[in-house]
């Protein structure tokens, strides 16, 4: 049986929202050591993501009390669940990402993240 991005992503996942502010994100990615993270709304539901650089921007040019949803990006490539290792492999390889949201094909809620190693 093949290996899906289910069988790999990493399931805990630390998320903001957009309605945080850039101060919190910036001490959460500090905390769990990360150099981006999703955006979810209330429900669970991927809403964009959040890098590093841009949460240590708004400290350094005072604005750490912005609202993520200011600095988020929408465009976030994303992948099912159920998506084989081979194809999932390819999709990081060929965007040159190194970590990717996995997403339930329905509702768009997030359900885990896979990060090349």
């Amino acid at each position: 049986e093949q290996v899906r991005a289910s069988d790999i992503m990493s399931k805990s996942v630390a998320s903001v929202q957009p309605e945080d502010t850039m101060e919190h994100a910036y001490n959460l990615m500090q905390r769990i050591q990360r150099k981006g993270v999703p955006v979810t709304d209330a429900d669970g539901a991927l809403m964009g993501t959040l890098k590093f650089r841009d949460v240590v921007k708004a400290a350094q040019t005072g604005k750490a009390q912005q609202l993520v949803k200011a600095w988020m990006r929408r465009q976030v490539p994303t992948v099912s669940p159920n998506m084989p290792f081979d194809e999932l492999r390819r999709f990081l390889i060929e965007r040159s990402i190194g970590c990717v949201p996995v997403v339930d094909d329905e509702r768009g809620r997030l359900l885990g993240l896979i990060t090349r190693a």
